[in-house]
């Protein structure tokens, strides 16, 4: 239980670090939806059997996402760019 706790208090300062917002509503949803995400993921452990989940990390091919998706942002910084002169 504390665990989740811990989960959830993280998840929430990790969103409002990231976003910057603090009106009193995006916060309650915030943490609503840290919360809401503990949820899932304690349903999910108790749903299937962690033993036998097979994960097969592949360096390379994320390697490969990650240049490819800083093209993309770079574009769309370029694109953003021309499109406000």
């Amino acid at each position: 239980m504390l665990r989740s706790v811990l989960t959830a208090i993280f998840l929430f300062l990790l969103w409002y670090l990231m976003s910057g917002i603090d009106k009193t509503l995006t916060l309650g949803l915030g943490i609503g939806s840290s919360i809401f995400a503990v949820w899932i993921v304690r349903r999910m452990e108790n749903a299937s059997d962690f033993k036998s989940l097979n994960v097969q990390l592949r360096p390379v091919e994320t390697l490969k996402y990650c240049i490819w998706i800083l093209l993309e942002i770079l574009k769309a910084r370029r694109y953003e760019k021309l499109a406000r002169i």
